[in-house]
């Protein structure tokens, strides 16, 4: 019942849940073990064409969000599939986990969304994970916000420290100058 129950909160599609252990400290864990569903067939995680064939079996540790009071681990085992269209051992495809990351696609998203609203020093010490991560998701999120920017109008960009009292209280000045093209006839 408690392995069922784990599944549809989880929402691991694809994966059925055969082990939970709680191991007690500060912060207490929650360790689930993943497997895929046996009845296939799997995706190629690159071309997403479905296919039967298992090459290998590989076991992953990943991060998800916590489960109530506790930091949520998964062990989850990935398949490397045999993909006729691509050719050759490719990674099985994962909805709530991308390729080379450790931690699911919701505690991504839980991440940067709190980065809006905290430090990322403190958004790191809410979920238990590394700053550096934190702050390499942010600036993807960041990136991904953002348009590409066309810098061909700027001529140039002036930049200006004060201080605002003594001691190290400082403001900073930026002006921009751009090109007129209509009155440059460029």
């Amino acid at each position: 019942m408690e392995r069922e129950v784990i599944e549809q909160i989880g929402g691991w599609g694809g994966f059925r849940v055969m082990g939970v252990e709680r191991r007690e400290g500060s912060p207490p864990q929650v360790w689930i073990r993943l497997e895929p569903l046996e009845s296939g067939p799997y995706r190629c995680g690159q071309c997403g064409q479905p296919t039967q064939r298992v090459h290998e079996r590989v076991v992953r540790q990943v991060r998800d969000l916590p489960l109530l009071d506790a930091q949520t681990f998964l062990e989850v085992t990935v398949l490397r599939v045999w993909c006729e269209h691509c050719g050759g051992p490719k990674r099985m495809a994962i909805d709530w986990l991308n390729e080379h990351q450790r931690i699911t696609r919701r505690l991504v998203k839980a991440i940067t969304d709190l980065t809006r609203f905290m430090a990322v020093e403190h958004v790191a010490r809410h979920y238990g994970v590394h700053w550096h991560t934190v702050k390499r998701l942010d600036k993807h999120a960041l990136r991904a916000q953002l348009e590409p920017q066309d810098f061909a109008a700027v001529r140039a960009i002036g930049i200006d420290e004060f201080a605002l009292h003594k001691g190290h209280r400082y403001a900073t000045v930026s002006m921009v100058t751009l090109v007129d093209r209509s009155a440059s006839g460029v």
